[in-house]
């Protein structure tokens, strides 16, 4: 029988190959390139300080980003196009999120599959979490990039191909392969329903695409409008030279209440956006790309919260970055208000007095998506970072296992010199 100290120091190697595990999978699960995310993904409802908005009765939000195509050039950022959307997913129903809007630039270059296989695998989180969301295309998104009304790849993945969203009791039309889209919410609160269209326009959209915009505006008379598209106007508020082309169509229907769009930054100050009020419609300007470590601010998040309570609805604008631990409001310009003029009053809905009013929730539901890529999946994790960590683990556990045989062999050997001394 082995003794009492070849006992203890099976016990002691045992221990040590736990506690080497145990560091070498926290290091792994810690490592920023990775597949787990740097910060919890915390609901909003849980954060601490005074900047964490509160959304009441008589709300809902729109989820804006734009200009992922930083989070796409290289695998080892992919984690933070993830880190967004989950985010997103986690905090929708806190917000009483009705759709996330992407103003285009999704990926860097339209010509590159393995950066659409990174966005599609992207996207696929608000898929999965049956997330409404709408897009259009940037100039980055076409092949060739920046060339105007040329095709693009987008619709050979299934996160932006409308054919995985003509079921969705939210979805509306598209147009030109899935560059331009459309979807409709309501919103119901106490006895009024508001109604909204989003119409989303590609970069710079010819005459065609602009017909298909007018005509699907006009046949929605009565709703509320919003139009997203890429390249509208800059960081200053001033129209680019098809902002001005668009703005002067937009003027001719008048219950377009909101443009927002992307595109334009500033190397100077790379947190600044833009908003004004043209003809009663509310314009804004989003796109962070530059902004923190170097263009990670692509990861942000920009919601617009409408609280429907007062006679007009109240618009709050404000930023979240996903990417940080405080994962809440940045303070440097990206916050403000407005008040929202709609196309018209609200509809009255008539309910039996025996009817309990519904509680605040969003009005649009979802048939649960599938994901399933029409192309290969590439793994979100750094391939160089993995394997050194799975070497070191390999190494570790084969250097204890070494380690202990020897002992068992060292103990053995001693056990048999002390037999053969007693025998003599």
């Amino acid at each position: 029988m082995p003794t009492k100290k070849w006992n203890r120091q099976i016990l002691i190697s045992l221990l040590l190959l736990l506690l080497a595990l145990t560091i070498v999978g926290s290091v792994f699960q810690n490592n920023p390139q990775n597949n787990t995310y740097i910060y919890p993904l915390f609901n909003v409802a849980q954060a601490e300080g005074a900047n964490s908005p509160t959304i009441g009765e008589g709300c809902f939000s729109l989820f804006h980003i734009s200009d992922t195509q930083t989070l796409t050039t290289k695998t080892s950022k992919t984690y933070l196009f993830d880190q967004q959307c989950q985010w997103i997913a986690n905090n929708s129903a806190y917000f009483n999120n009705e759709m996330v809007i992407h103003t285009g630039d999704i990926q860097d270059d339209g010509d590159i599959a393995d950066q659409w296989i990174r966005a599609n695998d992207s996207i696929n989180i608000l898929m999965n979490n049956s997330i409404p969301y709408v897009w259009c295309a940037g100039n980055h998104d076409l092949h060739p990039i920046h060339s105007a009304n040329r095709p693009w790849r987008g619709d050979q993945y299934a996160a932006f191909n409308p054919a995985n969203f003509i079921d969705q009791t939210y979805w509306v039309s598209n147009f030109s392969e899935g560059k331009n889209t459309a979807s409709k919410f309501d919103y119901e609160n106490n006895d009024k329903k508001y109604n909204f269209l989003v119409v989303m326009v590609e970069y710079d959209g010819n005459d065609t695409v602009l017909t298909w915009m007018k005509d699907l505006i006009k046949n929605y008379p009565d709703y509320n409008v919003i139009v997203g598209t890429h390249d509208y106007m800059n960081t200053n508020g001033e129209y680019t030279s098809y902002g001005i082309k668009l703005s002067a169509i937009l003027d001719t229907l008048p219950n377009v209440v909101m443009v927002i769009c992307g595109h334009t930054h500033s190397s100077n100050d790379p947190s600044q956006t833009s908003h004004k009020t043209v003809n009663g419609r509310e314009e804004i300007e989003w796109d962070l790309q530059e902004y923190d470590l170097g263009g990670i601010g692509s990861a942000d998040v920009q919601i617009l919260t409408f609280n429907v309570t007062g006679v007009k609805p109240i618009v709050s604008v404000f930023t979240f970055q996903t990417y940080k631990p405080t994962q809440y409001l940045m303070n440097i310009g990206q916050t403000y208000n407005f008040t929202l003029t709609l196309n018209s009053e609200p509809e009255t809905i008539f309910r039996p007095t025996n009817m309990v009013t519904p509680s605040l929730s969003p009005s649009t539901s979802s048939t649960p998506l599938t994901s399933n890529s029409q192309s290969a999946t590439i793994n979100h994790s750094a391939p160089k970072n993995q394997s050194l960590v799975l070497a070191v683990v390999v190494a570790t556990i084969i250097l204890i296992v070494l380690l202990l045989a020897c002992e068992i062999v060292r103990v053995r050997k001693k056990r048999n010199s002390l037999n053969n001394i007693a025998i003599t």
